[in-house]
């Protein structure tokens, strides 16, 4: 991350908080439909589109759906149909997350109201028959190509975990058989890359971005 520096110019340091990015990214996308439909044709809409009525299930994802709708009073996946006053998301994610405006749900009504309607400040229960806007939600998941791995003699490969690429760790077991001989061979590269397709291209020659473990190397880099 970029440091300001008040007597020098701004420098590059490690973000001790940055992770590397998992190989398997999960995506969402919201859209909304400005035409009124019931909740149930608007569930139905969403199917169509791939997707189901939005569910909320934290702040930013709230945050985005606001965003979204606006003044806009619009459907989402929440219902109590199934266990009156026990609302649910259609998808089945955990209910744990909510934003009702003060009094609601309150089931008010002859026919009662079991389908949750949102708008940029909060949420109440209104019947299903009612025609709306939606906002639907479209959940995907995507996998991105890991680069081939190819360690150095001293270190050893371990694979990812929890969709991570495989990495090279050193051996702390490693020892060097007196009868072979290692040699490192060092290049450099002129063209600018972030640090991640630098490692790529060292690792499409045969090794590593170079480690400097004394001063014999040092000198050398």
């Amino acid at each position: 991350m970029i440091v300001k520096d008040e007597d020098d110019c701004d420098k590059c340091v490690p973000n001790p908080d940055y992770v590397l990015p998992p190989r398997v990214v999960i995506k969402r996308e919201d859209k909304i439909v400005e035409e009124g439909m019931t909740w149930w044709d608007a569930h139905n809409a969403c199917h169509e589109w791939g997707g189901e009525l939005a569910s909320i299930n934290n702040e930013a994802e709230w945050t985005a759906v606001r965003n979204l709708v606006g003044d806009i009073h619009a459907w989402v996946g929440g219902h109590d149909f199934t266990h009156e006053g026990r609302f649910e998301w259609m998808d089945g994610s955990n209910f744990d997350f909510t934003a009702w405006h003060q009094g609601e749900p309150n089931d008010w009504g002859h026919n009662g109201e079991d389908c949750l309607r949102v708008q940029g400040n909060g949420w109440n229960d209104m019947p299903c028959d009612s025609k709306n806007p939606f906002v639907c939600k479209k959940v995907t998941v995507e996998e991105r190509e890991c680069p081939a791995i190819k360690c150095a003699p001293n270190a050893m490969v371990v694979k990812g975990e929890d969709g991570e690429c495989d990495k090279c760790v050193i051996n702390r077991n490693w020892v060097v058989n007196i009868n072979i001989i290692y040699t490192w061979e060092r290049t450099i590269r002129t063209t600018g890359m972030n640090w991640f397709d630098a490692q790529a291209t060292c690792h499409e020659w045969g090794g590593e971005l170079a480690s400097i473990n004394d001063n014999a190397e040092w000198e050398a880099v």
